[in-house]
């Protein structure tokens, strides 16, 4: 999807998060990771430096610049109205989400057409030259699943942290 950014340049940032379908091809070709998840659920607890190195995979093979997105770009992509139904946990009338990842395609898509930005992953930003962990996942409380909602983090990442990539646009 194609936003506006901060000084009027524009970026282009994936609709759904990273899949193991799509990273699972990178681990093949490259041999730098093993194949391991699920069809069509998101990346979730590699380490940082893998996502970085899919990134640059992926620039190489397409000629495109890919990264993970700014804070900033990150926000814009996930502004407006949430989903009521993120995938975060909640426990309402006997109707409990937020026990495990689901499908990055599930789910409405925000305002932005995005899917999952919210809740299902945390997912890796770049905030002021360090990672964060932006916009809450399934083990998150639904008040915290929010685009206000990023915390600072190591390398170390767990099975609700996953990632989507921005391609940069000239």
């Amino acid at each position: 999807m194609v936003l506006p950014g901060s000084a009027g340049e524009r970026f282009a940032i994936s609709r759904y998060e990273i899949s193991w379908d799509d990273f699972d091809k990178f681990c093949t070709e490259t041999g730098n990771c093993e194949a391991q998840g699920p069809a069509g659920l998101p990346v979730a607890g590699v380490p940082i430096a893998s996502m970085e190195a899919y990134a640059s995979w992926l620039s190489e093979r397409t000629g495109y610049r890919y990264r993970l997105p700014t804070l900033d770009e990150w926000q814009r992509a996930s502004s407006g109205q949430p989903d009521p139904n993120r995938n975060c946990q909640v426990n309402v009338g006997g109707v409990r989400r937020g026990s495990s990842a689901v499908s990055v395609a599930s789910g409405s898509a925000n305002a932005q057409g995005l899917f999952n930005v919210l809740g299902n992953v945390r997912e890796i930003v770049m905030a002021d030259g360090a990672y964060a962990a932006a916009g809450g996942g399934f083990a998150d409380p639904i008040d915290v699943c929010l685009s206000s909602s990023a915390q600072p983090l190591e390398e170390v990442v767990d099975v609700a942290t996953g990632f989507r990539l921005v391609r940069e646009i000239s």
